[in-house]
């Protein structure tokens, strides 16, 4: 299949106009659903001109399906029935991969929602290499597919922390329930790692404004951890995500009106 960024003579790649496409949506405070990618691709088309290279179909593609999977698979025939069989359930097979190798190049590339790997991949680097390279690097989801299930080979699977396996031969309801839970999974995760971020954060913000702060009688300065001393409302601006408007209260006005120095 194309992929989402070519290569060029010597290897290397070229710019890929899918990823920042993807980067500026998921920036975009306007983008609010699947269909705005049509927004940022349409705005961007004419950025695009006429580069061979670049595989401006797949945004077009990815709407309206369940997901995007890569296969990483070396026998032909399986990975020609997996691509039907999931196509049939209306994912989007994003590519193809016959080595851990270009598995970590595709999934770079090309981002998918679910990475299907043969747990019995050879080469350079193996699919249980791969998926964790993959994982860790681009917190993409990896299911197995698997036709062995010796202790050794199961073992190194478990410490990737993969959110399922299949065997092969396997059943059409087998892999859809797999695949959709793997999915499903990895977005509740991602939705839960997201709230403790945010957690995390807010009581950051509740400890620096706890406990006892020293303070001037006289002057109403505040000594922070480090023995400098500021203002009131400069220590809690910096402290905190609060921020101050200026004015008079109704004494200190009565007392401006009236000629009275305010303090």
């Amino acid at each position: 299949m194309a992929g989402a960024s070519g290569r060029k003579a010597n290897g290397t790649k070229e710019q890929s106009f899918i990823l920042p496409c993807h980067e500026r949506l998921r920036a975009d405070p306007t983008a609010s659903s699947i269909e705005d990618i049509f927004i940022l691709f349409h705005r961007d088309l004419p950025q695009v001109g006429s580069n061979p290279n670049v595989d401006t179909s797949l945004i077009e593609k990815s709407v309206g399906k369940r997901g995007k999977i890569l296969l990483v698979e070396n026998d032909a025939v399986l990975a020609r029935t997996l691509e039907q069989r999931l196509s049939a359930m209306n994912y989007l097979i994003v590519g193809i991969a016959l080595n851990g190798t270009d598995a970590i190049e595709k999934a770079e590339d090309l981002r998918p929602d679910l990475v299907l790997m043969d747990i019995q991949i050879r080469g350079a680097v193996d699919g249980i290499e791969a998926a964790d390279q993959i994982r860790t690097g681009f917190q993409i989801p990896v299911v197995y597919l698997a036709s062995k299930t010796d202790e050794y080979t199961i073992a190194r699977a478990k410490v990737t922390n993969p959110l399922g396996y299949i065997f092969k031969p396997f059943e059409e309801r087998e892999l859809e329930i797999t695949v959709e839970m793997a999915i499903y999974k990895h977005q509740v995760e991602q939705e839960r790692e997201g709230l403790m971020r945010e957690l995390q954060e807010a009581m950051v913000e509740v400890r620096r404004l706890s406990g006892l702060l020293p303070i001037c009688i006289s002057c109403k300065q505040i000594r922070d951890d480090r023995g400098s001393w500021s203002r009131l409302e400069e220590y809690i601006t910096k402290n905190s995500k609060a921020r101050f408007t200026h004015g008079y209260c109704p004494d200190c006005a009565r007392k401006f009106r009236e000629g009275v120095k305010v303090e």
